[in-house]
């Protein structure tokens, strides 16, 4: 792949993440074989410009036609794939984003702060949160001259939003956030949600680790106020005033506040300030520290610092707000005080310096934290699936929006994805609703959340009913919060499917078995436990770890046909294609069908389980509707979309999970024959039910209606009586119903939830607290409502002991039902 990086690099004379990012970034790309081209400029220059020269720097930050012109021609004579858009402040300017469109050539950008929606970027006034200008006109920014305690310094960095803020939302294919926490930010100030994407900074791994308790408490950065370098001087006075640390804190950096750190720490033994220091110096400082400190002030959008300190095996003590809230679990890779509270955060390097044996094991979970995060590997991959989502999207563009035009899907919003049809009829609006799986930590709940349309829409041509892409796979699945394990009827149906699969297919010791969307290694486990070679290939992160944890081979990669031919030629071509719950997922139906199609042997066999959308029709099972969910299959459109990546149908099997699925089996259509009379049996009630024809959809909406107003009935009469309902699992079919009935706390006071990750958080857009189960039996509530309705006789006996002191379970759909429950 060809890549341009386009880059303003920051002063030498100030320690710059960013350009390390940048750097880092090149090197890697490089070094993976990649043809990386740089235009850049750099602030260090400005210096040696004629009076003239340094007059014109600030009336060109808002336009500079001259990088325009310069950019689009060398964008002409080198042809590169995509743009790679970072800092253009001050001599770049966002013209190079016209250049880009001059040219042609797809524009990526990562937004390393807020500079979008914030003309210092920082989202910071007088050293405490500001959003005034979020969403808005710029104007305070100026009044209160928030960039550099200048107005007219920061009159350039205003007119420059306000003037191209249009430009920077249309311009630009593919946005990178470097945390969810700057994403839900951007998005709530009306940036495209569809195009951005969270893409963590990487940071190359070090063999300078921490193999001892540690000497020091290091700060490692800019001294400045929004840093919170006065708050860390505070709260060290404070440890020193109670016999102190134990250690020395060492604050390496420059800054606006190095004179008055340098006279603080004149003549202490606790506290030495050594200036700035160079790479190798704090590689040396982070492997002997026993705690890194990020005590921001300000919202930062990443955090370097701390993923440095996690790659050396080092814990940290950050702020609870902003990115560290996503980087720092707090007592298990460190700890995080209250923001700007200077007794909370010498409580927090108290006990980090103190505890040695849980510092220990918080460094050992950092750096693991790291391995499968923030390292070089996992890096690479979301960048370059970031290129070639924008490359793709360049091209669909090109080509009037055309679904099969590789993965330019965040452009069909009018289009049937599958054969490109623009006649869609509407089956069932639900409103705008977070998705399902995004949920909240405490800190996050006095942000923005996104919400997006939750309307489900049918082709009248192929019969692909479907919603439109407004948020992407990698933002819901590169971190994902549902492990497959932790429901014991899901691992007991993966163990039949394998035990039916090895006698349907005669597979042994010499077979080869592909999952793709393995989750934790949940269904391959018992592959492996049969002696049978196997490889998941799992685009989330965390639950991919967890699954080689147990022994279980997997890949960490989305799939599409170039994927699946790189898996092919690296470990072979595969007997058994295993996509259960995962073809409802993925926008581009054409492109993943042709990823399972380059896995499978040409003798192979293709597996794939979905929901069946007859029974979602006919049981009312509307909460199965959501975001991460792009479409809904009946027997017929699924064949379709099959035969479009070079599959044949050829079996079908009526499967009660999920409240009704299908396992549909396909072949190579070179090989696979006439389908069985199964398949015509559920072709022929398909066509009774009037799914190939609008009468079948007719009534569904005013069904959901009626589910809505009697759950919302039900739960407003117990609380006039004095009962009490509490919710059972945390499940993404229990938030579209949450969501769409309007159920808050005030009518469900919390759920509980097996998922150990869900814990401490709370359900997106209803910000319902997410317990363990324990919960129910110590408050013994008189309801308790099973969002996860489809696990009936699985949690209907779970919750058995509830009769002790008379309580009773409420399912709600496919209609309310109340349930006594016998011992």
């Amino acid at each position: 792949m060809r890549v341009l990086v386009v880059h303003n690099h920051y002063g030498s004379a100030q320690p710059s993440g960013e350009n390390k990012v940048v750097g880092q970034e090149v090197a890697l790309l490089r070094g993976a074989g990649h043809e990386v081209g740089v235009f850049e400029r750099r602030s260090d220059d400005i210096a040696g410009r004629s009076l003239p020269g340094k007059v014109a720097v600030p009336l060109l930050v808002p336009w500079n036609p001259g990088v325009r012109r310069e950019l689009a021609a060398r964008l002409r004579a080198e042809r590169p794939d995509v743009a790679h858009v970072h800092n253009v402040f001050p001599l770049l300017s966002p013209s190079v984003l016209a250049a880009c469109a001059d040219a042609g050539v797809p524009a990526v950008a990562t937004l390393h702060n807020y500079t979008q929606v914030c003309p210092p970027g920082t989202l910071q006034r007088d050293g405490r949160p500001c959003t005034e200008c979020v969403g808005s006109a710029p104007l305070p920014a100026v009044r209160h001259g928030c960039y550099r305690d200048s107005r007219l310094a920061t009159v350039p960095l205003a007119v420059s939003l306000a003037a191209n803020r249009r430009r920077w939302w249309t311009g630009v294919e593919r946005f990178f956030c470097i945390s969810a926490a700057q994403r839900d930010v951007l998005v709530g100030a009306g940036m495209p949600a569809g195009r951005m994407a969270v893409k963590h900074n990487f940071v190359p791994d070090t063999d300078a680790r921490r193999s001892g308790p540690g000497e020091h408490v290091l700060y490692l950065g800019r001294l400045a106020e929004a840093k919170g370098v006065r708050l860390l001087m505070a709260a060290w006075d404070e440890i020193a005033a109670g016999g102190g640390a134990g250690v020395p804190l060492v604050i390496a950096g420059t800054g606006p506040l190095e004179a008055e750190v340098a006279a603080w720490a004149a003549g202490r033994d606790d506290v030495r300030y050594v200036g700035l220091y160079g790479p190798e110096q704090c590689r040396r400082a982070l492997a002997r520290a026993v705690a890194v400190v990020a005590p921001s002030t300000w919202l930062e959008a990443f955090g370097l610092v701390v993923v440095e300190a996690m790659a050396a095996g080092v814990p940290a003590v950050a702020a609870g707000h902003g990115a560290f809230t996503e980087l720092v679990e707090d007592g298990r890779t460190g700890l995080l005080h209250r923001p700007g509270d200077a007794g909370s955060l010498a409580s927090c390097l108290r006990r980090i310096t103190a505890e040695g044996d849980h510092n220990a094991e918080w460094g050992r979970a950092a750096r693991l934290r790291y391995e499968r995060g923030f390292s070089p590997a996992v890096g690479l991959e979301r960048l370059v699936e970031g290129y070639r989502t924008a490359i793709a999207g360049r091209s669909a563009l090109a080509r009037g929006g055309d679904p099969r035009a590789g993965r330019g899907w965040e452009q069909q919003m009018t289009r049937c994805r599958l054969c490109g049809s623009e006649a869609m009829a509407s089956v069932v609006d639900l409103g705008a609703t977070p998705p399902c799986e995004s949920f909240l930590a405490a800190e996050q709940l006095d942000r923005p959340e996104p919400a997006y349309p939750l309307h489900l829409r049918v082709c009248t041509e192929c019969w692909l009913a479907q919603l439109p892409p407004l948020i992407t796979p990698e933002d819901t699945f590169s971190e994902y919060a549902y492990f497959s394990s932790y429901s014991h009827s899901w691992v007991e149906h993966a163990r039949t499917f394998v035990e039916g699969a090895v006698e349907r297919l005669g597979l042994g010791a010499d077979s080869f078995v592909v999952e793709v969307a393995s989750n934790d290694g949940y269904l391959l486990r018992h592959v492996v436990d049969r002696g049978i070679r196997c490889l998941g290939v799992e685009p989330s992160v965390n639950v991919g770890a967890a699954a080689r944890d147990a022994g279980v081979p997997t890949v960490t990669e989305f799939l599409g046909p170039d994927t699946g031919a790189a898996v092919r030629a690296e470990h072979g071509p595969a007997d058994l294609v295993v996509a259960n719950n995962v073809y409802a997922h993925i926008p581009d139906v054409v492109g993943f069908t042709q990823g399972l199609r380059a896995l499978v042997a040409d003798d192979g066999w293709v597996s794939v389980e979905v929901q069946h959308l007859l029974t979602l029709i006919e049981e009312n099972q509307y909460d199965t509707i959501y975001h991460e969910h792009f479409q809904y299959y009946t027997v017929a459109s699924a064949a379709r979309a099959l035969a479009s990546g070079g599959l044949t149908l050829v079996d079908v099997e009526l499967l009660p999970t999920h409240g009704g699925s299908i396992r549909l089996w396909s072949r190579p259509a070179e090989v696979a024959g006439e389908p069985s009379r199964r398949v015509a049996e559920v072709l022929d009630r398909e066509k009774a039910a009037g799914l190939q024809e609008l009468t079948g959809y007719a009534e569904f909406s005013a069904r959901v209606a009626k589910v809505r107003r009697d759950l919302l009935r039900f739960l407003i009469d117990a609380a006039e009586r004095g009962e009490t309902v509490v919710g059972y699992g945390a499940p993404g079919k229990g938030n579209t119903l949450l969501n769409h009935c309007g159920i808050r706390p005030d009518l469900l006071p919390y759920t509980v939830d097996r998922n150990p990750y869900k814990h401490g958080r709370f359900t997106p857009g209803t910000r319902i607290p997410v317990l363990p189960p324990e919960r129910i039996a110590a408050d013994r509530p008189d309801y308790v409502l099973v969002l996860p309705w489809n696990l009936r006789e699985e949690l209907t006996g779970q919750l058995s002991f509830v009769h002790e002191w008379g309580g009773r379970l409420v399912f709600p759909i496919p209609e309310l039902s109340i349930v006594e429950v016998e011992r």
